[in-house]
């Protein structure tokens, strides 16, 4: 059997009722055109010495710790609703080649972290890091039916607007926010798969992010200097397409201005929330 390559491999997820237990006979869903996936796995293994010899005693495991990473070009915001509401998905990355499969089933998989990228001239991209309990590997596939792609455009930067106290800005060429849920694997002493994580509760969470402008303005800096909170408001996609994200409770985390002979001035800002509104 040869490689696989990119274009062999798919992602596909599941909502879970149970946590850590796909459902029978699944019908997968579609996330959005994935542009990178890595899955990851590490038995976090010990190895163990003993005096009387220069080779370890043995090498035994402890909690497994199950990861997924990928980045996507949205077309809906179906699979972004996971970021928030707390809930586990079984995630199926599978690589296929004629008869061939390879399929790896991410089960109790949460988002721990989340960001959003947009320029004026590239696609929205988003990436996360997913924590699960459990990876299962098969030779088939675990879904009963798949998603059709979306028919929907791919969602770029020129569906995009920012707002800051209500008010449109038209000077910021790119901008970022990433929201962390700070998620903890959590293991307990038990008889059975005691090398798996039994929850993976949230705690805190932050909303951060960055922001480009062209230096027209002194606005961000008399910010800075006078300690004023604001809002920011993130309008992404078309209309009928739409997410808006309100970052309220803002405060600039610090501005810098590269100021070169050959190019146009700009700021690079970068702020905190307190909190995070979705419509």
């Amino acid at each position: 059997m040869s490689v696989f390559v990119g274009e062999e491999a798919k992602a596909y997820y599941v909502e879970e009722t149970v946590y850590g237990t796909t459902p029978g006979t699944p019908a997968m869903l579609y996330i959005g055109i994935i542009q990178n996936v890595e899955p990851a796995i590490d038995p976090k293994n010990i190895v163990i010495r003993g005096i009387g010899s220069r080779t370890p005693k043995a090498i035994r495991r402890t909690v497994r710790a199950v990861d997924l990473s990928l980045a996507y070009i949205p077309q809906d915001w179906d699979f972004w609703a996971y970021v928030l509401n707390a809930k586990s998905v079984s995630l199926e990355t599978f690589y296929e080649k004629g008869a061939s499969i390879i399929s790896l089933n991410h089960k109790g998989s949460k988002i721990d972290k989340a960001k959003i990228e947009c320029s004026i001239d590239d696609p929205v991209k988003i990436s996360m890091n997913l924590i699960g309990q459990d990876v299962a590997s098969a030779g088939t596939k675990i879904g009963n039916t798949y998603e059709n792609e979306s028919t929907n455009a791919p969602i770029t930067g020129l569906d995009c607007v920012v707002k800051k106290g209500g008010a449109e800005v038209t000077r910021f060429s790119d901008f970022s926010f990433e929201i962390a849920n700070f998620l903890k694997r959590q293991p307990v002493i038990r008889s059975t798969t005691p090398y798996l994580i039994k929850a993976l509760p949230e705690r805190q969470q932050s909303f951060q992010g960055s922001i480009r402008a062209d230096f027209e303005s002194k606005a961000e800096l008399d910010d800075i200097l006078a300690d004023t909170e604001f809002t920011l408001a993130f309008e992404i996609g078309p209309a009928g397409n739409k997410k808006i994200f309100t970052f309220g409770g803002c405060k600039w985390r610090g501005a810098k201005t590269p100021t070169k002979i050959e190019d146009l001035v700009a700021q690079n800002l970068e702020f905190d929330a307190k909190t995070l509104a979705e419509t």
